[in-house]
């Protein structure tokens, strides 16, 4: 405790609960999401739906290399006052995530029933509509998370940490329930 001092705990508490604002959104997300079609619709939805998402989840995490990666850089840039080059970076990760993550979802689009017949030892069956939407949402929470962190980079992400709890968090799992039939 040498070193902490409240002031710095002031300065530090409103970034940090920006992150945490992230980590529920994601949290509500996954596994919100889960509980919300386990329980509505019981496990045996449930099964197709976790093999989705791990699935697409996949070009999340690919993305998120070069996205956590580049945060570092991006802080240090605004930290100089390069302001330009910190636009044409953060618009360089963004485009990055895009062009790696695309080709993924076209072979998941391709080969995905396959895949997951051949994962699941053909015990789970997807349809291609569902791989599509599947993929889709994958492709803009790549988009979205490659641009937030920009804002993660500088500490300005309160509001769009915010807008991600919403989003991505809470309206996901209150969306789930009327497709549910709940």
């Amino acid at each position: 405790w040498n070193g902490a001092s409240w002031s710095f705990m002031r300065q530090i508490w409103r970034p940090s609960l920006g992150m945490a604002t992230f980590n529920l959104g994601t949290l509500l997300n996954v596994q919100g999401f889960r509980i919300t079609v386990g329980v509505t619709l019981g496990p045996a939805s449930l099964v197709p739906l976790a093999i989705l998402r791990t699935f697409g989840q996949t070009l999340v995490q690919v993305s998120d290399i070069f996205g956590f990666s580049f945060r570092s850089e991006l802080s240090a840039m605004y930290g100089r006052g390069d302001i330009i080059s910190f636009k044409r970076f953060a618009r360089l990760n963004v485009q990055l995530a895009i062009w790696i993550a695309l080709p993924l979802a076209i072979a998941g689009i391709i080969g995905g029933q396959r895949l997951i017949a051949l994962w699941t030892g053909n015990k789970v069956d997807v349809t291609l509509t569902t791989i599509l939407l599947t993929l889709g949402a994958t492709l803009l929470e790549v988009f979205w998370r490659n641009t937030m962190y920009s804002t993660i980079a500088i500490n300005r992400h309160n509001r769009i940490a915010l807008a991600y709890l919403l989003i991505f968090g809470i309206f996901s799992v209150a969306l789930t329930i009327p497709l549910s039939g709940a």
